[in-house]
Protein backbone atom coordinates (compact mmCIF):
# COMPACT_ATOMS: atom_id res chain seq x y z
CA UNK A 1 0.00 0.00 0.00
CA UNK A 2 1.43 3.25 -0.68
CA UNK A 3 1.23 6.25 1.21
CA UNK A 4 0.33 8.42 -1.66
CA UNK A 5 -2.74 10.70 -1.43
CA UNK A 6 -5.15 9.55 -3.64
CA UNK A 7 -5.74 12.11 -6.50
CA UNK A 8 -2.63 14.08 -5.57
CA UNK A 9 0.88 13.25 -7.05
CA UNK A 10 2.36 14.18 -3.50
CA UNK A 11 2.94 12.61 -0.78
CA UNK A 12 1.42 12.46 3.14
CA UNK A 13 1.57 10.24 5.64
CA UNK A 14 -0.87 8.67 7.34
CA UNK A 15 -0.85 10.75 10.52
CA UNK A 16 -1.28 13.92 8.24
CA UNK A 17 -4.16 12.94 6.60
CA UNK A 18 -6.00 11.83 10.00
CA UNK A 19 -4.83 15.48 11.52
CA UNK A 20 -6.65 16.91 8.28
CA UNK A 21 -9.74 14.80 8.91
CA UNK A 22 -9.94 15.76 12.28
CA UNK A 23 -9.30 19.50 11.27
CA UNK A 24 -12.38 19.06 9.15
CA UNK A 25 -14.73 17.64 11.49
CA UNK A 26 -13.94 20.37 14.36
CA UNK A 27 -14.72 23.29 11.40
CA UNK A 28 -17.86 21.11 11.07
CA UNK A 29 -18.80 20.76 15.11
CA UNK A 30 -17.78 24.63 15.33
CA UNK A 31 -20.49 25.66 12.47
CA UNK A 32 -23.32 23.34 14.12
CA UNK A 33 -22.50 24.84 17.47
CA UNK A 34 -23.27 28.08 15.70
CA UNK A 35 -26.41 27.25 14.31
CA UNK A 36 -27.40 25.49 17.30
CA UNK A 37 -27.61 29.15 18.60
CA UNK A 38 -29.04 31.19 15.93
CA UNK A 39 -31.84 28.26 16.62
CA UNK A 40 -32.11 28.73 20.08
CA UNK A 41 -32.45 31.59 19.74
CA UNK A 42 -34.95 31.99 17.21
CA UNK A 43 -37.09 29.33 19.60
CA UNK A 44 -36.45 31.97 22.33
CA UNK A 45 -37.80 34.59 20.47
CA UNK A 46 -40.88 32.55 19.52
CA UNK A 47 -41.54 31.31 23.17
CA UNK A 48 -41.30 35.39 24.19
CA UNK A 49 -43.26 36.52 21.34
CA UNK A 50 -46.24 33.69 22.42
CA UNK A 51 -45.50 34.19 25.98
CA UNK A 52 -46.73 38.24 25.01
CA UNK A 53 -49.52 37.15 23.24
CA UNK A 54 -50.89 35.22 26.45
CA UNK A 55 -50.53 38.26 28.44
CA UNK A 56 -47.48 37.73 30.01
CA UNK A 57 -48.11 34.10 30.48
CA UNK A 58 -46.24 30.97 28.53
CA UNK A 59 -50.16 29.05 27.74
CA UNK A 60 -49.17 26.05 25.53
CA UNK A 61 -51.53 26.45 22.13
CA UNK A 62 -54.24 23.45 21.56
CA UNK A 63 -54.19 21.48 18.94
CA UNK A 64 -57.10 20.81 16.54
CA UNK A 65 -58.99 18.43 17.63
CA UNK A 66 -57.14 17.76 20.55
CA UNK A 67 -60.41 17.68 22.44
CA UNK A 68 -62.87 16.14 19.99
CA UNK A 69 -65.05 13.35 22.08
CA UNK A 70 -65.12 15.39 25.20
CA UNK A 71 -67.78 16.92 26.87
CA UNK A 72 -67.01 20.43 27.87
CA UNK A 73 -66.44 20.20 31.70
CA UNK A 74 -63.96 16.97 30.89
CA UNK A 75 -61.96 18.93 28.51
CA UNK A 76 -61.87 21.97 30.38
CA UNK A 77 -59.96 19.88 33.14
CA UNK A 78 -57.67 18.12 30.31
CA UNK A 79 -56.99 21.72 29.28
CA UNK A 80 -56.50 23.26 32.81
CA UNK A 81 -54.24 20.07 33.75
CA UNK A 82 -52.25 20.53 31.01
CA UNK A 83 -51.69 24.46 31.60
CA UNK A 84 -51.40 23.79 35.34
CA UNK A 85 -50.53 27.17 37.63
CA UNK A 86 -51.48 29.32 35.16
CA UNK A 87 -54.38 31.51 35.65
CA UNK A 88 -56.18 31.59 32.19
CA UNK A 89 -59.23 34.11 31.05
CA UNK A 90 -62.14 32.69 30.18
CA UNK A 91 -62.13 34.40 27.07
CA UNK A 92 -58.69 32.59 25.75
CA UNK A 93 -60.01 28.82 27.51
CA UNK A 94 -63.56 29.41 25.14
CA UNK A 95 -61.48 29.60 22.21
CA UNK A 96 -58.50 26.58 22.95
CA UNK A 97 -61.85 23.90 23.58
CA UNK A 98 -63.57 25.68 20.54
CA UNK A 99 -60.13 24.98 18.46
CA UNK A 100 -59.77 21.80 20.32
CA UNK A 101 -63.22 20.22 18.73
CA UNK A 102 -64.91 20.12 21.71
CA UNK A 103 -69.35 19.52 21.11
CA UNK A 104 -70.58 22.86 22.64
CA UNK A 105 -74.20 20.95 23.03
CA UNK A 106 -77.25 21.38 21.43
CA UNK A 107 -78.46 25.16 20.81
CA UNK A 108 -80.11 26.68 23.74
CA UNK A 109 -82.67 29.98 23.40
CA UNK A 110 -81.50 32.05 21.15
CA UNK A 111 -77.61 30.82 21.19
CA UNK A 112 -76.42 28.96 18.29
CA UNK A 113 -72.63 30.21 18.03
CA UNK A 114 -70.85 27.07 19.66
CA UNK A 115 -68.09 29.45 21.62
CA UNK A 116 -71.66 31.26 23.59
CA UNK A 117 -72.94 27.75 24.42
CA UNK A 118 -69.19 26.71 25.85
CA UNK A 119 -69.13 29.73 27.87
CA UNK A 120 -72.74 28.95 29.56
CA UNK A 121 -71.89 25.32 29.53
CA UNK A 122 -68.53 26.70 32.04
CA UNK A 123 -70.04 29.63 33.67
CA UNK A 124 -72.68 26.91 34.87
CA UNK A 125 -70.38 24.12 35.89
CA UNK A 126 -67.61 26.52 37.73
CA UNK A 127 -69.45 26.16 40.91
CA UNK A 128 -70.60 23.26 40.99
CA UNK A 129 -67.63 21.60 40.22
CA UNK A 130 -65.08 23.95 42.55
CA UNK A 131 -63.39 20.51 43.80
CA UNK A 132 -61.95 20.94 40.40
CA UNK A 133 -61.50 24.46 39.24
CA UNK A 134 -61.02 27.62 40.86
CA UNK A 135 -62.20 31.15 39.84
CA UNK A 136 -61.91 34.61 40.24
CA UNK A 137 -64.15 36.40 40.93
CA UNK A 138 -65.87 33.86 42.80
CA UNK A 139 -69.91 33.05 43.55
CA UNK A 140 -71.96 32.71 40.18
CA UNK A 141 -71.18 33.82 37.11
CA UNK A 142 -74.27 34.90 35.51
CA UNK A 143 -74.01 38.51 34.58
CA UNK A 144 -70.64 38.60 34.93
CA UNK A 145 -68.47 40.30 32.03
CA UNK A 146 -66.46 37.03 30.37
CA UNK A 147 -63.14 39.25 30.12
CA UNK A 148 -63.14 39.83 33.90
CA UNK A 149 -63.30 35.98 34.63
CA UNK A 150 -59.99 33.95 35.24
CA UNK A 151 -59.81 29.96 35.59
CA UNK A 152 -57.03 27.74 36.97
CA UNK A 153 -56.93 23.90 38.16
CA UNK A 154 -57.87 24.20 42.06
CA UNK A 155 -55.24 22.99 44.33
CA UNK A 156 -57.90 20.02 45.40
CA UNK A 157 -58.21 19.00 42.26
CA UNK A 158 -55.22 15.99 42.09
CA UNK A 159 -57.04 14.79 45.95
CA UNK A 160 -59.18 11.08 46.06
CA UNK A 161 -62.75 12.20 46.29
CA UNK A 162 -63.77 10.81 49.80
CA UNK A 163 -66.96 8.87 50.17
CA UNK A 164 -69.73 10.56 52.43
CA UNK A 165 -69.97 8.05 55.30
CA UNK A 166 -73.61 7.56 55.98
CA UNK A 167 -74.77 6.13 59.54
CA UNK A 168 -75.27 2.53 59.44
CA UNK A 169 -79.12 1.21 59.35
CA UNK A 170 -80.62 -1.04 62.41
Amino acid sequence: MSDTAIGSGTRTSYPDRLSLAEDQLVNEMSDLEGRLKTLKGILENLRAARKTAAGGQDIRPVSPEEYRGLRIVDALETYLRARRGIKIPLPRIIEGLVVGGVDPGKPRRNRTDPAALISQTIKISLPNNDRIFAWEPKGLLKGVDESTIFVWLAPSADEVKRRKKYPKKK
